[in-house]
C-alpha cells in the first residue's frame, strides 16, 4: 500500500518578515558604512576650507535700498513682487536702463536679494556688486522699473478715487435735492392742511349761528304755541255756542263764517307744533354737521402730527445719509492725499567695508552636506549590492 506523499511546492515560501525593515537595520548600514560617511564628510569639509584660503580675494560690496509700495494702491501684493524682483522679472528692463545712461558699464547678470519686514509695506532690496556705483546705479534702474511696471495700475487707482469723489458729491447734491423736494412738500401740506381746517372751523361757526337763529326761533315758536294752546280752549268753547246759535236763520251765513274762523285759530298749533319740529330736527341737523366738523378737524391735526414725525423721521435719515457720505469722501480724499504710490525711502547706498567671505559658516555648511550626501552613497551602495545578491541566488 503506497503511501500518500504530500505534493511539493513548485517555490519555495519567503518569510513574511524578510522585507521588513526596522531602525536597527538602518543603523547597521550606517555602522557598516561609516567609514565612507565619515571620510566624504571630512573630504567636504576639506575641500570647502581649501577653497575658502586659496580662493581669490574679490572686494563685494552690498547696495542696498528700501522701495516702498501704498497698499492703498491696490497693486500687486509685496510677497508677488518680491518674487517677481528674485526670479528676475525686471532683469532685462534694469540692464536696458543701465544701457540707456552714460558712462554707466552693464553688468553680466544680476541677482538680488528682497525681504518684506513683518509688518511693513517696504522691500528691502540688496545687490552684491564689486563696484558700488554700479550697485546704486542697478538699484535706482530697478526702482525705477518697479515704477514703470505700475504706473497704469496707479493711474488707474488715482482715476477711481477721483470717480468715487465725484459720485459721492453727486450722492450728495441728489440726497440734498430731496430734502428740499420733502421739505417743500411738507410745508405744501401743512398749508393745504390748515387751510382745510379754518373751512371746517368756518362752517362750524356758521352753523353754531345757525343753531342759535334756530333755537331763537324754536323758543319764540314755543311762546307762540302755548299763547295759541291757550287761546285755543277759549275759541273752542266759543265755536260751539256760535254753532249752537246758528239755528237761528238770522245771519246764517256770517255764523258759519265766523265758526270755520275759529276753528282755523284752534288748528294754528297743531301747524305751529309741526313747524317747531320741523326747526328742531335742523337743529339736529346742525349740531350732527358741528360734531362731525369737529371729528374731522380732529383727525386731520392728528394726522398733520404723524405726518410731522414721519416727515422729520425722513428728513434725520437723509441728513444721516448726507452725514455718512461726508465722511466717506473725507476718507477718500484723505487716502488719496495720503498716497505714496511706489516711492524709494532709502536711496541706494553701498556698505563701507567689503563683504567679508564666511568661511567658518562655509566650512559648516560643507560638513552638513557632505554627511547627508554621504549617508545617500552609503544606503545606494548597499541598496546595489543586496540588488545584486538577490540576483545571483534568483539564477
Amino acid at each position: 500500500m503506497n503511501k500518500t506523499q504530500e505534493p511539493k511546492e513548485a517555490y519555495p515560501r519567503s518569510d513574511q518578515f524578510e522585507d521588513e525593515i526596522e531602525l536597527i537595520d538602518y543603523l547597521r548600514v550606517l555602522w557598516k558604512w561609516k567609514w565612507v560617511i565619515i571620510g566624504g564628510t571630512l573630504l567636504c569639509i576639506l575641500a570647502v576650507a581649501i577653497y575658502g584660503f586659496t580662493r581669490p580675494v574679490v572686494k563685494m560690496y552690498k547696495v542696498s535700498a528700501i522701495i516702498e509700495i501704498d497698499t492703498k494702491a491696490n497693486l500687486d501684493p509685496l510677497a508677488k513682487v518680491k518674487s517677481m524682483i528674485e526670479y528676475g522679472m525686471f532683469n532685462q528692463q534694469v540692464l536696458n536702463g543701465l544701457s540707456n545712461s552714460q558712462g554707466t558699464s552693464k553688468p553680466g547678470s544680476l541677482a538680488f536679494e528682497v525681504s518684506v519686514p513683518k509688518g511693513l509695506n517696504i522691500l528691502d532690496i540688496a545687490y552684491k556688486t564689486q563696484d558700488p556705483d554700479l550697485g546704486k546705479a542697478v538699484l535706482d534702474s530697478l526702482a525705477k522699473q518697479i515704477e514703470e511696471n505700475y504706473v497704469a495700475a496707479i493711474e488707474k487707482r488715482k482715476t477711481e478715487w477721483e470717480e468715487s469723489l465725484k459720485k459721492r458729491n453727486e450722492s450728495i447734491k441728489d440726497v440734498q435735492y430731496k430734502i428740499k423736494l420733502m421739505k417743500k412738500q411738507f410745508e405744501f401740506t401743512v398749508f393745504e392742511t390748515r387751510n382745510k381746517i379754518k373751512e371746517y372751523a368756518q362752517d362750524i361757526e356758521t352753523l353754531r349761528e345757525k343753531v342759535n337763529l334756530v333755537r331763537n326761533r324754536i323758543d319764540l315758536m314755543e311762546k307762540t304755541l302755548q299763547r295759541a294752546q291757550s287761546n285755543s280752549a277759549k275759541l273752542a268753547a266759543k265755536r260751539a255756542e256760535t254753532i249752537l246759535d246758528s239755528q237761528d236763520e238770522t245771519g246764517h251765513v256770517d255764523v258759519f263764517l265766523q265758526a270755520s274762523a275759529i276753528q282755523q285759530i284752534i288748528d294754528y298749533p297743531i301747524a305751529l307744533r309741526e313747524r317747531i319740529d320741523s326747526v328742531i330736527f335742523k337743529e339736529k341737523k346742525f349740531l350732527s354737521d358741528i360734531l362731525f366738523s369737529n371729528n374731522l378737524i380732529k383727525r386731520m391735526e392728528k394726522d398733520s402730527e404723524i405726518l410731522k414725525l414721519d416727515h422729520e423721521s425722513q428728513i434725520r435719515a437723509k441728513e444721516e445719509e448726507v452725514s455718512r457720505l461726508n465722511l466717506e469722501i473725507d476718507s477718500l480724499r484723505s487716502d488719496r492725499d495720503q498716497f505714496t504710490e511706489i516711492i524709494v525711502r532709502r536711496p541706494p547706498r553701498a556698505s563701507l567695508l567689503p563683504i567679508k567671505y564666511k568661511a567658518k559658516f562655509a566650512t559648516i555648511l560643507g560638513g552638513v552636506v557632505g554627511f547627508f550626501f554621504s549617508v545617500f552613497l552609503a544606503f545606494f551602495i548597499e541598496y546595489i549590492k543586496n540588488a545584486s545578491k538577490r540576483a545571483q541566488k534568483a539564477v
